[in-house]
């Protein structure tokens, strides 16, 4: 028997009698889909600045029996085709257990579908479509983001007290858009307001004159905007010459103004209503401490998206906790229905349709010391916005 061989087998024999700390650690691998161009990029650094984040502070301050985690991060084009060819190599090649990042809603469609083919949890921190959480939601996808019911529910009051005026629509022609102002019609129908010019624009849009000479001729009183991104400050800027922003008695949005876009568009949405599932003023502990170490570190505020992105990372590992296990299926298991500790303070995803259960913020853009900024005016509780799950999500069965 060679020397060689004989230290070998010593050397394994070592290995298997270590005690387990000082064993190889096993590690939750988390694949990040991340988008760098397009009218989203705007969000990327908010979301990797998050992921940095949340990758050393949950490794640091986990709690007994919490695994490590492990970020892989993979830019795509944005379209669902190049999502789920990023999301197959972090799965195969990288062997990550967890998806998450920017996901659009129709990609997060695609991956929810393909979730359990790729052998992976999807947890979704930045979609927004409804129909996530109804007829597209799967046994191995999470929503963890608000959706358009969530945050449109918010408004309910608001529009119910306004009564029977007249509404213009502008909106991304898009999942999440075309969503938004099918729900955002229905609920102002409901409290006997009707609808006026409603506008469809495409993602990208960078002039948006036509539709903006047809909400100035517009007799409404009330204004919906559901766009985002770029186009956000696009739009928030030409409407300055025709002073939109005064024609309208009350301007709502949706995913329209966040603190990524509103130095873009700068005074020109002062006054404008937007709601939110996060603000950095958010009153619970892990929130105000996430927010000054976002700060401290890169010297900026964070955004919704920030905290979103962190909160499906937290879902991640005590998910992975509870199940005792890094196999995608466990962690899946144990998602549906967890009860966990997350930047809004305890919080469950939902068995029946696997949304994060949350509050709303509605937040108005303000003056403060001579710059635009948002101002929490209210936060509604998720049981006034949540409502009872989609019927048209089938968890209960085959998914």
């Amino acid at each position: 028997m060679s020397k060689c061989f004989l230290a070998a087998l010593a050397l394994a024999g070592t290995a298997m009698l270590a005690p387990p700390e000082a064993r190889a650690e096993e590690v939750l691998k988390i694949g990040a889909l991340l988008i760098d161009t397009g009218p989203l990029a705007g969000f990327y650094e908010g979301h990797a600045r998050a992921l940095e984040l949340a990758e050393t502070d949950l490794n640091e301050n986990r709690a007994p029996g919490a695994p490590r985690i492990e970020i892989r991060r993979a830019t795509y084009a944005g379209t669902p085709e190049t999502a789920l060819q990023a999301a197959s190599r972090l799965a195969k090649e990288d062997g990550v257990q967890v998806i998450t990042g920017m996901m659009p809603s129709s990609t997060s469609i695609i991956l929810a579908a393909r979730a359990e083919a790729l052998n992976v949890a999807v947890l979704d921190g930045f979609a927004q479509a409804a129909s996530l959480t109804g007829e597209h939601c799967r046994k191995n996808y999470f929503h963890i983001a608000t959706t358009d019911h969530l945050v449109l529910s918010a408004y309910d009051q608001m529009i119910a007290e306004k009564g029977p005026i007249s509404w213009d629509i502008l909106a991304a022609d898009y999942t999440t858009g075309r969503n938004a102002s099918e729900s955002f019609q229905k609920m102002a129908a409901a409290h006997g307001a009707s609808i006026g010019y409603v506008a469809y624009a495409p993602l990208g849009t960078s002039d948006f004159g036509t539709s903006i000479t047809q909400l100035a001729a517009s007799p409404s009183k009330g204004l919906f905007i559901s766009t985002f991104g770029s186009d956000a400050i696009s739009f928030a800027k030409q409407q300055r010459q025709f002073k939109l922003d005064q024609k309208y008695d009350i301007i709502l949005g949706h995913s329209y103004i966040t603190r990524t876009t509103l130095g873009g568009q700068a005074d020109n949405v002062i006054g404008n209503y937007q709601t939110f599932g996060w603000l950095a003023d958010f009153p619970t502990e892990d929130s105000r401490t996430f927010a000054d170490r976002y700060a401290d570190k890169f010297d900026a505020i964070p955004d919704y998206v920030a905290a979103d992105q962190y909160i499906a990372v937290q879902a991640a590992q005590a998910a992975a906790q509870k199940a005792g296990s890094l196999q995608a299926a466990d962690i899946a298991s144990a998602l549906s229905g967890l009860t966990f500790r997350s930047l809004l303070g305890e919080s469950t995803i939902r068995a029946e349709d696997h949304q994060l259960l949350r509050p709303v913020v509605i937040s108005q853009v303000v003056m403060t010391d001579g710059k635009p900024d948002l101002a929490v005016q209210t936060i509604v509780p998720w049981e006034k916005v949540a409502g009872n799950p989609n019927p048209e999500c089938k968890l209960g069965s085959a998914s």
